[in-house]
């Protein structure tokens, strides 16, 4: 009877609350090679610099904010006073010709087929002015060139819109502000380019 009640109890003293059974499958103690592999991935993942104190988080830096500025917005003059002038020589010389200035590449040719790469060399380039039959067709391109159309890299640029307009079939009209002709010569331009243009059979 002795022997029961002791074997109890050793069973209790045991398996009592506070206190877990010994296992077979706990963990051996970690070698010095396997805390330093552990040591150096908890490093990695956290989010302290190393070049700061000891616990130190290296918390990203907040850009400054930009002081509000108030602003407003005024009207101004699409046109240069030079350009006024050569619309207005247009206007009268070529009534019943439509003259639009500062009219967008993109308005007025499209490639074929559709893609990405030749939209790029008329993106975000303009006319002087688009003079334009009763129908809305495109007759011709005038362009106004000042002093930095001189320059190569402005040449380059002509010489790749002019290729555009050209390939679409509306030709290219160059002044300078010193050899712009009278209204007469305008008007005898533009009427000969334009019975040129119905005579010549579609290419």
């Amino acid at each position: 009877m002795w022997l029961g009640v002791i074997a109890v109890v050793a069973v209790w003293l045991v398996l009592r609350p506070g206190k877990r059974a010994p296992s077979n499958n706990s963990r051996r103690p970690a070698s010095k090679a396997q805390a330093r592999w552990s040591d150096r991935r908890d490093e990695s993942r956290s989010d302290t610099n190393p070049a700061l104190p000891n616990g130190a988080r290296d918390t990203p830096q907040r850009r400054p904010e930009r002081p509000k500025v108030d602003f407003t917005y005024v009207s101004r003059k699409p046109l240069h006073p030079i350009e006024q002038e050569l619309y207005w020589k247009l206007r009268l010389a070529i009534p019943s010709y439509s003259v639009l200035p500062q009219v967008a590449l993109s308005q007025i040719v499209e490639p074929i087929p559709n893609v990405y790469e030749a939209w790029n060399p008329i993106a975000q380039k303009v006319v002087d002015f688009l003079v334009l039959r009763r129908d809305f067709t495109p007759l011709c391109v005038i362009e106004l060139d000042g002093r930095h159309h001189q320059e190569q890299k402005q040449k380059d640029k002509d010489a790749r819109r002019d290729a555009a307009l050209q390939m679409a079939g509306i030709p290219v009209i160059r002044w300078t502000p010193r050899d712009v002709p009278s209204g007469e010569d305008i008007a005898r331009m533009i009427k000969q380019l334009d019975r040129r243009d119905a005579t010549t059979p579609p290419s």
